[in-house]
């Protein structure tokens, strides 16, 4: 029942209907002929792809509008968590092994709206970098995928004006010189108006329906970057990205929940070109993200009170300098990160009328440093032929102070990436790469929806950090406006989290949570195909995934093999756009519940009878097919200073009621399912100027 309540109030949430679906059951284009190039869409180019904002924002969504990460989730190797959210696993790894950054600084908390849509708004960004293997030096603490969000510059010359509005959101930005030519400041600011709508909706829904009375919901994001040249090879940059989500609900008078987490980046940036072609560039950012939640509970005068919060905050120095010269390019850094991780802090409060106190206080800092050295060495002068060489030796220092490290010292972790491509004639590639990455934290994953309440916990000498080794090799080609790739990978990943408190969405055992996770390995392996046609009106895109992922835990399933919960073993997805017109499938298997088998007697302390469930190992159901098309149409209309664009679409045409869990009814005897979205209106409107 537990997991039910939590399910019914994540669907309230959503606002969506789903209450009712419930039912029984800077690139150097280093080899030219190697990349392709379509400024609509997207780029490719050795182990890169390159999405522009024009896609980003094309996808269709329960939001109204797309975003990167969305794209994301249709490329080859991922497989998506639940549907509608921002949850995505890339080759076998978990959803927290994916770093998403912001011009190269890292974002933890990066969905709004329970994972509906991302933090960072599109109106700043003009493209994202996905690598998922050959990565570069500067990335570190990850093991699956890197996404690099790059920022628009600045507006030296001629200002710009936009607003918009969409499902869940309304807002403007602004790209202002200060100078001409000198400085600018670019601004972004988004407020979600949900708590009005969930208003409205309670207008129309019979009172049985809405698990809660009240909501009030803060949902906003803001932005603000100042560009400053200082001469001809001089640069200053400094940015400020805030975020906020928090969300109050329950009943009069019995009990209220809160949940909230939020986001303050910031980085400044100086690089200079020297007359020699030399670049350099130092920066210093900081990165505070936080989570909270809080339960109070009204039972005859009582008043009871849990509070558990989560807090991260880094400071980063990157040093780097890079020399490009005949073909040859050298890398070479030094990033300096120290943090402050407080996971699981929580208090409790109790007491009758207005005496209320303070009953117990757990906090749990952890202090770490984390030093990185790394290298770059990437080469074109052999005749179509192009390698890169990134070297990365890493000394992490935990908290010695801290119960989870029981050994002096610092821990020792060397990386490395080897990127191949070989052009055997105009339409045939061949490229190679392998990896060796660590994570210096874990995430224990709790709903895979994709929000961020996700509890992020330090890395030390009992709990080692994440370790992945990944092979790639595969074939492209380009005949025309055709692009064609096909190739296969094997994982192996080590220092793997289970935790096994997951589907407690609430609980003081947050704070204990060193005690309920189970240290494993696991291993990927798989192909990966995707078409792409690209004409002036016309993109057609299909990308097939052929994979199967298992965890092993010594601990758990008597130390034998079990799939992972996102283990899908067939992920198809089509696109399809001409003029304005965009349609979107996706069929994929579905994803791995644990269910019980059977029932069996036992006896409590006590001498009582109790009936007791058997689930038999881990992951023992997959869940019914995913099967989705969406579709949508783009108006665009241009008077002498003002352009608009209109985006219209429906997701999920065929109001398939996807599965998102099940539960046992053990008072009517059968198996239910919840899913969380049925046929839903899209729109999204921008006036720029």
């Amino acid at each position: 029942m537990r997991r039910e309540y939590y399910i019914v109030i994540l669907l309230a949430i959503f606002c969506c209907g789903s209450l009712f679906a419930q039912e029984t059951l800077p690139i150097r284009d280093t080899i030219k002929q190697s990349v392709i190039v379509d400024s609509r869409i997207m780029r490719q180019q050795q182990g890169l792809t390159t999405i522009q904002i024009e896609a980003i924002k094309g996808i269709i969504s329960p939001a109204g509008e797309g975003d990167a990460i969305k794209f994301i989730q249709t490329l080859p190797g991922v497989s998506t968590g639940a549907e509608g959210t921002s949850s995505y696993y890339v080759r076998g790894g978990n959803s927290g092994n994916n770093a998403v950054t912001l011009d190269g600084v890292p974002i933890y908390g990066i969905s709004h709206l329970m994972g509906m849509t991302s933090t960072i708004p599109s109106e700043i960004i003009t493209s994202a970098d996905y690598r998922a293997g050959g990565f570069d030096a500067e990335f570190n603490n990850f093991t699956s995928s890197v996404v690099n969000l790059k920022s628009k510059g600045g507006g030296f010359v001629k200002p710009d004006y936009s607003a918009f509005i969409n499902n869940i959101f309304a807002g403007a930005s602004a790209n202002i010189p200060l100078s001409k030519e000198r400085a600018s400041l670019l601004l972004s600011g988004r407020y979600s108006p949900f708590q009005l709508e969930y208003k409205a909706l309670k207008s129309f829904l019979p009172k049985e329906k809405l698990p809660f009375d009240k909501l009030q919901t803060n949902i906003f994001d803001l932005y603000g970057k100042f560009s400053y040249r200082i001469d001809d090879a001089s640069r200053l940059e400094f940015f400020l990205f805030a975020t906020e989500d928090s969300y109050g609900f329950g009943k009069e008078d019995l009990s209220k929940n809160y949940l909230r987490w939020g986001n303050i980046v910031s980085k400044a940036t100086y690089n200079r070109i020297m007359k020699s072609g030399r670049l350099y560039d130092a920066s210093l950012a900081y990165n505070r993200f936080s989570s909270g939640q809080r339960q109070e509970v009204y039972m005859e005068g009582t008043f009871n009170e849990l509070a558990i919060r989560s807090g991260l905050n880094e400071i980063t120095l990157n040093l780097k300098t890079e020399k490009e010269r005949h073909g040859h390019s050298f890398i070479t850094g030094l990033k300096l990160m120290y943090s402050l991780n407080a996971p699981g802090s929580s208090k409790l409060y109790e007491g009758e009328g207005r005496n209320v106190e303070k009953k117990a206080y757990v906090r749990n800092p952890h202090h770490s440093i984390l030093n990185t050295l790394y290298f770059q060495y990437s080469t074109t002068a052999i005749r179509n032929f192009f390698f890169k060489l990134s070297l990365k030796a890493s000394l992490y220092a935990p908290d010695l102070q801290s119960e989870l490290n029981t050994e002096r010292g610092v821990l020792f972790r060397p990386e490395g990436s080897l990127l191949l491509s070989y052009i055997f004639s105009k339409y045939l590639q061949l490229e190679a790469s392998v990896d060796r990455t660590v994570q210096f934290y874990h995430v224990l994953e709790g709903l895979p929806i994709g929000w961020s309440m996700d509890l992020m916990v330090p890395a030390g000498k009992k709990n080692k950090p994440e370790e992945s080794t990944q092979f790639y090799l595969g074939l492209s080609s380009t005949p025309g406006n055709h692009f064609v790739s096909l190739g296969g990978y094997y994982k192996f990943m080590n220092n793997l989290v289970f935790y096994t408190d997951a589907t407690t969405l609430f609980s003081a055992s947050l704070s204990g949570w060193s005690d309920n996770i189970e240290m494993g390995k696991g291993t990927s392996y798989g192909g990966e195909f995707m078409y792409r046609y690209t004409a002036p009106k016309t993109h057609i895109r299909v990308a097939y995934t052929l994979s199967k992922t298992d965890r092993t835990f010594d601990n758990i399933n008597y130390g034998e093999s079990f799939p992972a919960k996102f283990d899908r073993r067939h992920i198809l997805n089509l696109s399809a756009s001409y003029g304005g017109f965009n349609s979107a499938f996706t069929l994929q298997s579905g994803h791995w519940e644990s269910v019980k088998t059977s029932v069996y007697p036992g006896v409590l302390p006590d001498g009582s009878p109790i009936i007791l469930d058997y689930f038999g190992r881990p992951n023992n159901y997959r869940m019914p097919t995913y099967i989705r098309w969406d579709i949508g149409y783009s108006f665009k209309w241009e008077r002498p200073k003002v352009k608009h664009y209109l985006n219209v679409g429906i997701f999920n045409v065929l109001n398939r009621h996807n599965a998102f869990t099940l539960w046992y009814d053990s008072e009517n005897n059968n198996w239910k399912q919840l899913s969380l979205f049925p046929i839903m209106p899209s729109l999204s409107y921008r006036v720029t100027f």
